[in-house]
């Protein structure tokens, strides 16, 4: 791995402009900024989301920047932890394969927070989100897969480098300001897939968006830290896992295309795990064509690319949080429900006795014999192979799941799970608040959005 690594990341964020975004690239943004907006209200009143509002409310309420939902304002660091926290609260936001995370639940409650303080224009917070997410999945991808691999929660690790980068952003910095602010970032940098189906996986994403605000906060004041966090055998590739593949060379191509145009980014149909995702496409395909009596289920098998579910923690689920990582559990409830919805996640729905009776039958196996390549957006595919008591056998393979870029949410379907989000929230015209983030560079202070 060659030197002056932080120097030419720092370069790169510090010069890119609007002008540099390519019209596609842009489109992709407002898809994906609008999206996570609507989803941050499905956190909305989440047990972990009260929790967090009731503990700031007991340590100061007072600032420009506003918490989703709560009509409150409070300091920008503080809306950043519980917008990013509400927003990751039911797994509903989308996801990058080639960073293993999610990049825009991080990445946009700090421009919002940050944009709003500042009163930033659409085209500024467009700018800052694309900088912010490109950062956050290259420096991931490169760490890829053993970074993951080792335990460490790669949407908040490379989450709070990215965070930074896009409030340093809003804030103007300069070279040298980038160089600091990544060297805060990166002591600030924490998250272990041990915690997932906990409150503490959503806390993750609102604690990384935190950090990263206040590490830009401090920059900007004059606080000091490492200009060197990419570089020599201390340097955050050599601490966080085992590759050392990055070079010069490859930052230069970074937004060329960016991350979110390629390999881009997946917007959930399902709030659990993205895991999950083809699994249950596959099943609904299933009961489309076939009449199948649950109780009349002697074994289901799910076959899947060799670490592609590591997330998934839980073979035997007993909570809603839990259903949310448990391969098992969402291919009973779809066989048995037909359906998957922010309701299927309850504890109460994992724990029915039909549903409890399934979940011994279903097993997965990774194998090597799915190939993958998630730098280039190719996941292998999932194949479920159902074995009935009558000896009849049923398959199906699915390559791609809905809302992935290969197959993309149409303007309706988004609108129609924007709107569906926006159901638990205090805001009435939710319509016209679709169409300001959909034209999003013509909004002169984002405020309007708050």
């Amino acid at each position: 791995m060659g030197s002056n690594i932080t120097e030419e990341i720092a370069r790169f964020c510090s010069e890119v402009q609007y002008n540099d975004l390519t019209e596609n690239a842009i489109e992709k943004v407002k898809v994906a900024i609008t999206d996570t907006y609507g989803v941050i209200f499905t956190g909305y009143h989440e047990p972990v989301s009260d929790l967090l509002v009731k503990w700031i409310k007991d340590k100061q309420g007072k600032g420009k920047s506003t918490i989703l939902g709560y009509q409150l304002k409070t300091s920008a660091s503080y809306a950043a932890l519980i917008n990013g926290t509400m927003g990751h609260a039911i797994d509903y936001d989308d996801v990058s394969f080639s960073l293993r995370g999610h990049p825009s639940v991080l990445i946009l409650p700090v421009v919002l927070a940050v944009g709003e303080k500042r009163e930033s224009t659409g085209e500024e917070m467009i700018l800052a989100f694309i900088l912010g997410t490109e950062v956050m999945v290259k420096l991931g991808r490169s760490m890829n897969p053993s970074h993951y691999l080792k335990g460490w929660h790669a949407t908040a690790t490379w989450g709070v480098i990215g965070a930074a980068v896009a409030a340093g952003k809003l804030y103007g910095f300069d070279k040298q300001k980038m160089k600091m602010v990544l060297g805060l970032a990166g002591s600030m940098a924490s998250g272990m897939r041990l915690n997932f189906g906990t409150m503490t996986k959503p806390f993750h994403v609102g604690y990384a968006a935190k950090n990263g605000v206040e590490a830009a906060e401090l920059i900007n004041l004059g606080f000091t830290a490492s200009n060197q966090i990419f570089d020599t055998g201390l340097s955050m590739f050599h601490l966080y896992g085992d590759e050392k593949n990055i070079s010069i060379d490859d930052i230069q191509k970074w937004g060329k295309p960016w991350g979110i145009e390629n390999p881009g980014f997946d917007i959930k149909l399902y709030p659990c795990c993205s895991a999950t995702h083809r699994a249950v496409d596959a099943m609904e395909m299933i009961i489309q064509r076939e009449r199948i009596d649950p109780n009349q289920v002697e074994r289901i098998d799910c076959f899947a690319p060799f670490g592609s579910l590591a997330a998934l923690l839980y073979n035997k689920p007993q909570t809603g949080l839990e259903g949310k990582f448990s391969m098992q559990y969402v291919i009973a409830a779809m066989l048995v429900d037909q359906q998957l919805k922010i309701d299927s996640f309850t504890d109460e729905k994992v724990n029915r006795k039909i549903i409890q009776q399934l979940i011994p039958k279903i097993f997965t196996k990774e194998t090597k014999a799915i190939k993958e390549n998630r730098d280039i957006g190719d996941l292998g595919y999932i194949q479920l192979s159902i074995q009935m008591r009558n000896g009849k056998s049923i398959e199906e393979k699915v390559y791609y799941a809905k809302g992935s870029p290969n197959k993309c949410l149409s303007k309706v379907q988004l609108h129609c799970k924007f709107s569906d989000c926006l159901k638990s929230s205090t805001i009435i015209n939710g319509d016209k608040l679709f169409d300001q983030l959909m034209n999003l560079e013509k909004v002169e202070k984002i405020n309007s959005l708050l």
